[in-house]
């Protein structure tokens, strides 16, 4: 799995959606909204890595939904850091054994 600081994944995903007319997910109305009104929008994700690794897109996330996040983490996957993409790459390659050329 790769992660990404959650507040530059959040302004990543304002400005490509607010643009991004080829995508489902465009937005025409990001385009108006500074970036203080979306981070109170309705349009934020709420805590997306959490929510997708557990399978729960909607409600209420819980402590136990946290903990339970944590232990996938742990257990089921290698992480690698968006801001050191290199690095996590080399680890993803040498624990699937692919050949870098």
């Amino acid at each position: 799995a790769m992660f990404r600081d959650p507040i530059d994944r959040a302004l990543g995903m304002y400005y490509y959606l607010a643009k991004a007319t080829w995508d489902p997910m465009y937005n025409p109305s990001l385009s108006r909204m500074s970036i203080q009104e979306y981070a109170k929008s309705r349009y934020i994700e709420n805590n997306f890595m959490t929510r997708y690794l557990i399978d729960k897109p909607g409600g209420k996330l819980t402590h136990a939904d946290m903990l339970l996040a944590k232990k996938i983490i742990k257990f089921k996957c290698i992480v690698g850091l968006y801001d050191d993409i290199a690095e996590s790459s080399d680890r993803f390659a040498r624990y699937f054994g692919w050949r870098v050329d």
